[in-house]
This record gives structure tokens, sequence and C-alpha cells, in this order.
């Protein structure tokens, strides 16, 4: 016999409404091509990434993230391509968005200091809800047991749609600005029926600078292992804006990070004005030849925070493939520049 949580309910509830926001990871430079298409084939030959979230665990929400992608660069034809899965899943009834998408990147040189890169990215989503975990009024006993079926009709039904985003990267060795563009086609993911749900269009500014760690000029090391990197992500979303501004530094194989996540200016919701605070975040990790592994924690920093959410988990594991010695496997053109920002 099961137990009913009516918070559980509340938050199943909620999240209907908190569908026309896309989820976020913690570690968005862990997974460069679910933060921007133009990322794709930025390796010396290819990578996989795979990144895992728990939000809240100790909350009934439970928000369960998985992102796994891998992409390869082509070189010669100064480009690159890639595959991606994510699932977002939440509450006691498993209210679950899936999203399977390719995406293409091209680079070109704009002077002897910069280069752009510009992706493009098409996928296909559906969503679902387990209706069996549902309990409605008239299941209740005057105990709280559950007394049968419900005569309740159920307007739920499984959401299928395609998905289009577009990104542009611009950068130098050491300076990098992006911009992302998500449901730049606004599809219809409303799960009620005949209800209309339209994605408003998903804005992402990111970037930041790569100080490198390393004496007289001259690398200590892995060329691009040891530096201090300051970095911002600005996301907006309808009525949502939020900020990610913190910092990476990496000597050799460690791997440290810390961030505020939130927007720092006064705003006014019914003539009260609140501040938009989110969570701090931390990060520790290693970097091993290609594998990269790190474990961040969110400290919820919101009003949130009452209700003993427990923060988020996230891990995050990458690998790039480095180029073979087989003549096949060719090192890319001189022209060919890499992208600065962090591995996490």
């Amino acid at each position: 016999m099961k137990r009913i949580s009516l918070l559980a309910l509340l938050i199943v509830g909620l999240c209907f409404a908190g569908m026309a926001q896309d989820f976020q990871i913690s570690q968005y430079y862990a997974a460069q091509t679910f933060l921007n298409p133009a990322f794709a084939g930025n390796t010396e030959m290819a990578r996989v990434n795979a990144t895992a979230r728990l939000q809240w665990p100790s909350n009934a929400a439970r928000y369960r993230t998985y992102v796994v992608a891998a992409d390869h660069n082509l070189p010669h034809l100064k480009s690159g391509a890639g595959v991606m899965f994510t699932r977002d899943a939440a509450g006691s009834a498993s209210l679950a968005s899936n999203y399977v998408a390719g995406m293409y990147a091209y680079q070109m040189n704009l002077n002897k200091k910069w280069a752009m890169r510009t992706g493009l990215q098409v996928g296909y989503s559906w969503l679902s809800i387990d209706q069996g975990a549902l309990t409605f009024r008239d299941q209740l006993n005057d105990n709280g047991t559950i007394a049968g079926s419900t005569s309740q009709p159920i307007p739920f039904n499984t959401k299928n749609f395609f998905d289009v985003s577009a990104g542009f990267l611009w950068f130098t060795e050491k300076a990098w600005i992006g911009t992302t563009f998500k449901h730049l086609n606004r599809p219809n993911q409303s799960l009620i029926t005949g209800e209309e749900g339209n994605l408003p269009v998903y804005l992402s500014v990111h970037g930041g600078y790569q100080f490198p760690l390393y004496p007289g000029g001259r690398y200590r090391g892995d060329a691009r292992t040891s530096y201090f990197s300051p970095t911002f992500n600005y996301k907006h979303q309808g009525n949502f804006n939020q900020l990610d501004l913190g910092a990476y530094f990496s000597y050799e194989w460690l791997v440290l990070g810390s961030w505020y996540r939130g927007l720092p200016i006064f705003t006014v919701e019914d003539n009260i004005t609140i501040t938009n605070h989110d969570a701090l975040v931390f990060l520790a990790g290693f970097h091993w030849k290609g594998l990269s592994m790190a474990y961040s924690y969110d400290i919820t920093i919101s009003r949130l925070n009452v209700l003993n959410t427990g923060g988020a988990h996230e891990l995050s594991v990458i690998y790039e493939f480095e180029y073979q010695i087989n003549p096949k496997y060719r090192k890319p053109p001189r022209s060919k520049r890499s992208i600065p920002c962090p591995k996490f």
C-alpha cells in the first residue's frame, strides 16, 4: 500500500508550470555542446562526456538530470559534429523530458587574433508522466490510505516535438564569448490536451578569460591544464533571468572551482523588493591524460533553503581522444585554433 505525500503531489503540480523553463546544470563547461552547439568538435579528435545531477534530494521533487554527448573534430573541413541525449525527471510521478539532438559547427578565422564558430542543432523531444503514480482525492480513505482507482479524467498525454537551436562563439588564445539561442521554433510542449504551451526562446551569453600559470612565457607541463579562469553564464527565458559568476583554478592534474548563481540585482514583485539569490557552487576534480572528472555541490541560498532541500549533487566525466599515430589521423591545420575555456 502506497503512502501519500501531499508535498510530492503539490510539487508535481508545480512542475507543469515549470516545464516552460529549461533545466540547468552547474558544471556548464563539462557539457559544452549542451551549453552551445558551436562547441561541437572543439577537440583534437573526439570527445565523450556525461553529466548526472540530483537536485533537492531531501525534498519530494528530487530533480534528476542526465546529459550524455559525443562530438568529433573534422579539422580539414574546419568544422565539427556531435550528438547529445538529455533526460530531466522530477517529482513522485516522474514528470520527464527526454531529448536527442544532432549538431554541426563551422569555424572561421576573422583575423590574426580572433576566430568564430557557428553551430546549428536540431533535436527531438518527448515528454511523459507516470499517471499511475498520481493520487486523487476520491482515491483516499479517511485515514489517508488509497481506496481504489480514481474516477477523475486524466487530461495528460505524452508530447513529442522537434526543436531547433543555434549558437555562436568568438574567441582568441585566452578569451572567449558565446551566445546560444534555443527553441527558435517555439514548440508547443504542453501535456494538457487542447492547451498551448509554447516554449519561450532561451538565450545564454557566456564567456571568460584564461590566465595561464607558467613562468617566463613558457608553458609548464601540459600547456592547457595550468590556469586561472574567471567565467560567467547569463541565462534568459521568458520572465526568468539568472547569472552564474565565478572562476576555475587548474594546476596540472588538480581542478577547483567556485561560483555564485543568481542575479544580485534588486527586482520588484507586487511592490515588494527582493533579491534573486539561488546557490553557491563548489567544485573539485582532476585531469589525467585524456580523462577529466569533477564533483560539485550546490548550497541553496534562496528562500527555498527553509525547506531543507539538500542542495544539489553533480558529477561529470569527460574523455578526449588524442590523435593516433596513423596516416588517417592527421594533425589539424595550423589555421585551426582551440577555445581556451575550462574543461568543466
